[in-house]
C-alpha cells in the first residue's frame, strides 16, 4: 500500500469515526449565547480544547453550509483556516486558529444544537436560530 493511500485511508478513518465521537466523548457542551441568534442568523462557538473559547454571534447565514460559515468567520477575525478535500468525503476542516487536526490526537468536529449530524460540515445547511459548536476533542477509538 503506497504511503498516499495510507494516509487517504487514515483521514477517512478519522473522518468517519469523528461523526461517532460526540456519542462517546463525554465532555460538556457549551452554552449558547443568551437571547438567541437574530432572525436569519446563526451563533457559532469554538473550543479550542484548552480552555480558551470564542463566540460569535448573529451570523447571516445566506443558505450557506457549515464549512462556509466557519471559513467566513475564521476570514473576518483572522484565524488560520486550512482543509482538504477528498473525492468521496469532500472537505474537512483541518485547522483552525492555531490548533491543527493531530496534534495531540485532538481533531476538529461540530455540533448543531447539540447534536452531532452524521453529515460533514459542507453538506449540513443549518437553519435560522441554530447554535453550532466546533470542538477540538482527542481522537479514541473503540
Amino acid at each position: 500500500m503506497t504511503s498516499q493511500w495510507k494516509s487517504r485511508l487514515l483521514l477517512a478513518l478519522v473522518f468517519v469515526v469523528g461523526f461517532g465521537l460526540g456519542a462517546t466523548v463525554n465532555l460538556p457542551t457549551l452554552v449558547a449565547p443568551s437571547g438567541g441568534p437574530e432572525a436569519g442568523t446563526v451563533n457559532l462557538m469554538l473550543d479550542y480544547g484548552d480552555g480558551e473559547v470564542a463566540s460569535y454571534s448573529n451570523i447571516p447565514t445566506a443558505a450557506e453550509n457549515v464549512f462556509q460559515i466557519t471559513e467566513k468567520i475564521a476570514k473576518e477575525n483572522n484565524l488560520a483556516f486550512e482543509s482538504q478535500t477528498y473525492q468521496d468525503l469532500g472537505a474537512l476542516i483541518t485547522k483552525i486558529g492555531e490548533k491543527k487536526n493531530g496534534e495531540d490526537g485532538r481533531y476538529w468536529q461540530y455540533w448543531v444544537n447539540q447534536q452531532k449530524p452524521e453529515v460533514g460540515a459542507g453538506a449540513y445547511v443549518p437553519q435560522s436560530g441554530d447554535f453550532i459548536e466546533w470542538k477540538f476533542l482527542p481522537f479514541k477509538s473503540e
